[in-house]
């Protein structure tokens, strides 16, 4: 007899017979947005999908369509709050990637997760202002330049703050699009993209949101989303579209090789064009 374990909203609510889940769906005690588990599947899915039921399941007294997960909380912000949702999903993505973005509602639109990345964008740019404000007050004091400069320097912090969050929250919003289609094209490309587009882009938003909070620790954060950076979007990528690591690696890294041998080709280039300038002049 097959056993299938059920959870709904980060608790258990216990193992039971295909028989069992099947009148639990009919008469609305399980819902198809639980997720559930059963010997030989590798990670938890939404109970619509095990074909126990109607892909349509009755909640109360209206017809919803399953999602296909139960994270971010950060989707549920109005109701548990902006603060606790913000920092559960960021710690999520960032902490235990695997597991969160496993279970990642694919679908659902970009409006809720680019909100988070142009959040978590802002957040960074507001560090990253305030750390270059102070650096540039405190090299003009040390170069002894007159009171006048440094006070000019400090009065300059907000302005430089406001333009970097600014300006981080706008740019991130932009490239979550334009790097997202970029790295689903690649998908496409080696025949990983298993699901469309959306699942693509709010993997992206919801990745890149949380590596830019490391922005939020000076200097140390740079390094860390250097390195942990790439390793979150490569997970988000392979559990959003249910593919394998190394079409995953490949989508996220060939377009950064890429772009760096274009822009080391154009370094090359414009370098042969001056000293050949060089010599001619010669």
């Amino acid at each position: 007899m097959t056993i299938i374990f059920i959870s709904r909203n980060r608790e258990q609510l216990g193992q039971f017979s295909e028989d069992e889940v099947r009148a639990g769906l009919q008469s609305g005690r399980f819902l198809g947005t639980d997720l559930a588990w059963k010997e030989g599947l590798a990670e938890w899915s939404p109970l619509s999908t095990f074909g126990l039921g109607s892909s349509i399941i009755s909640s109360g007294n209206a017809d919803v369509v399953p999602v296909s997960g139960e994270w971010p909380i950060w989707e549920e912000a109005a109701s548990v709050g902006w603060l606790k949702a913000w920092w559960e999903t960021t710690v999520g993505a960032l902490f235990s990637p695997i597991q969160s973005f496993s279970q990642m509602r694919t679908t659902g639109g970009f409006g809720k997760p680019l909100l988070y990345a142009a959040v978590c964008a802002a957040l960074g740019g507001l560090v990253m202002g305030l750390t270059q404000g102070v650096l540039t007050m405190v090299t003009t004091a040390a170069g002894g330049e007159a009171a006048v400069p440094v006070g000019a320097s400090l009065c300059a912090i907000p302005l430089v703050v406001g333009t970097t969050v600014v300006s981080s929250a706008i740019f991130t919003v932009l490239a979550v699009f334009v790097w997202g289609g970029i790295i689903h094209l690649f998908l496409m490309l080696f025949g990983g993209a298993n699901q469309g587009f959306e699942a693509t882009g709010r993997a992206v938003s919801y990745s890149v949101g949380a590596i830019n909070t490391l922005y939020l620790v000076p200097i140390l954060g740079i390094l860390v989303a250097f390195f942990w950076g790439p390793v979150v979007s490569v997970i988000a990528l392979k559990e959003a579209q249910k593919t394998d690591y190394l079409r995953a690696t490949l989508a996220v890294s060939l377009p950064w090789l890429l772009c760096c041998g274009a822009i080391g080709l154009m370094i090359f280039a414009a370098w042969g064009t001056i000293v050949a300038a060089m010599a001619t002049g010669a």
